[in-house]
């Protein structure tokens, strides 16, 4: 997990989000076809930004030397207008393109706060990455029937 918004680290446990996040993923690894990618190990990479959806890039990036293929996931950071537990600095915006990115509607009235949030937000993302599939190495990785 990284962030883009200024002051989020404090109003965070990124070291806890990272643990929750990676055991969800965990529990859902089982239902992905894994197997396709040959050896190749699979980084979701979850950023946290001032934009204005969930966004799950459609494109993995492929790091040969590692590997690895990385997906990357952005996550908005509410403002205090969106929830009342939102952020009064936001950092710089950038609007999710639905031409290169899977586009989620962030759900701030469903979270009791920030750390609730981003978790909640992130799983949901994830879920998003292996329903739409992703090519890696010519295979789509995603949820099997």
């Amino acid at each position: 997990m990284s962030s883009e918004s200024p002051g989020i680290s404090s109003a965070l446990d990124i070291f806890e989000i990272n643990r929750i996040l990676d055991c969800y993923l965990r529990t859902k690894i089982d239902q992905v076809n894994v197997a396709d990618l040959g050896g190749w190990r699979l980084l979701m990479c979850v950023g946290i930004r001032n934009t204005d959806s969930i966004g799950v890039f459609k494109r993995t990036k492929r790091y040969p030397s590692d590997m690895e293929f990385e997906v990357s996931i952005s996550i908005p950071v509410p403002s205090v207008e969106d929830a009342e537990y939102g952020l009064s600095e936001m950092g710089f915006f950038n609007g999710m393109d639905e031409t290169k990115f899977h586009i989620i509607a962030p759900q701030y009235a469903a979270y009791q706060g920030l750390q609730e949030y981003v978790v909640g937000s992130g799983g949901r993302a994830i879920d998003k990455a292996f329903e739409m599939g992703f090519k890696c190495g010519g295979k789509v990785i995603g949820y099997v029937a």
